[in-house]
């Protein structure tokens, strides 16, 4: 669906959850936009800017078809993290096409999290696991000896334990939590108790093999 000659759909990366982790070209796009979609929380930053509002809720389709109804608009998606991981941008471009979409990167809460620990995260694999079952296969998996896992329930801990119960790497183990936020909280768990941990809904599993875990610390 083509929107008019100009790329018209801006989707735009608001990092994590903090306004000091929004970049300034994202705080741009946002305060130039005529219309804003955004989730309520996102919304909920930027309400000094003048633009008409479109919520994004659990029925995304529903947010897809507000902004379908636009036209000769400048319209701004803001999404939480980086656009490219596990994001709403995904489903604006298969909707709108990627010639009629800019995408802004964002900083995302997995960078955070590894910049936290104080991991170098080159060739980390990231998992999602919002809500359901990760879509890979646990022997891809093993070949990876850092794992971010973007998770937030009971069932994707159990998925977690059992990866972990299965491989022949030893792994240290984090919880990342509220990246960015004053709720903010990073602990250690021990890798046979993942599946007793406490989450809060944004949090990011973090697993380092021991064996390299030393050497490739920043």
């Amino acid at each position: 669906m083509a929107l008019n000659n100009e790329k018209l759909i801006s989707i735009v990366g608001c990092g994590p959850g903090s306004v000091e982790y929004v970049t300034p070209a994202a705080k741009n796009a946002i305060e130039h936009a005529d219309i804003l979609a955004a989730s309520l929380s996102l919304h909920k930053l930027f309400v000094y800017v003048r633009a008409e509002r479109i919520v994004i809720e659990a029925d995304t389709g529903a947010a897809l078809e507000a902004i379908a109804a636009q036209s000769g608009k400048r319209i701004v998606v803001a999404v939480s993290g980086d656009p490219g991981i596990s994001s709403f941008g995904r489903l604006v471009i298969q909707r709108f096409g990627r010639d009629n979409c800019k995408t802004v990167a964002g900083v995302s809460a997995v960078q955070v999290a590894f910049a936290s620990l104080g991991i170098d995260w080159t060739g980390a694999y990231i998992v999602s696991a919002h809500g359901r079952k990760p879509a890979v296969e646990t022997q891809l998996l093993r070949l990876f000896d850092r794992i971010a896992v973007l998770t937030g329930t009971e069932d994707s801990l159990r998925w977690i334990q059992s990866f972990i119960n299965s491989s022949n790497r030893a792994y240290r183990v984090w919880v990342c939590e509220n990246m960015t936020l004053d709720s903010e909280k990073i602990f250690e768990v021990p890798p046979d108790e993942v599946a007793k941990a406490q989450l809060k809904s944004l949090a990011v599993i973090v697993l380092v093999d021991t064996a390299v875990y030393g050497k490739d610390r920043l």
